[in-house]
């Protein structure tokens, strides 16, 4: 049975992109992907949130590309959250031992609150 397609779409809340991943990152989406996110990594002091809620699988390239735009984000000042991740995808990013190196949030909400937390902190 093939992999869901990846429905891609993002949004702007309060000054911070979200994107709402829905399907699957695989060898067929990762192109759309990168193009809808890395253009938000890349500006300064971004501030961007993957919400994951109905993403059902990952390839390794989606996992080092989480990892890629954490970085990326972080170099420019910014702040980059997943949220929503599924237990099967979490299980993967804990074994890959990415979880100390990505920002891992329940919800869209509690990414929300610590990127905003992490804004002031940084105009302080």
């Amino acid at each position: 049975m093939p992999s869901p397609q990846l429905d891609i779409q993002s949004e702007h809340v309060d000054g911070v992109a979200v994107v709402h991943l829905n399907g699957a990152i695989d060898a067929s989406s990762v192109e759309d992907l990168k193009r809808a996110v890395e253009p938000l990594c890349a500006v300064p002091h971004p501030k961007v949130i993957l919400n994951c809620a109905a993403l059902v699988y990952v390839n390794s390239t989606g996992y080092g590309l989480f990892f890629t735009w954490q970085r990326a984000c972080r170099l420019r000042n910014g702040q980059m959250a997943l949220c929503g991740l599924k237990k099967k995808i979490h299980q993967v990013i804990q074994v890959l031992g990415l979880e100390n190196l990505l920002t891992i949030c329940a919800t869209q909400a509690e990414a929300m609150d610590l990127i905003k937390q992490g804004e002031r902190r940084f105009h302080e």
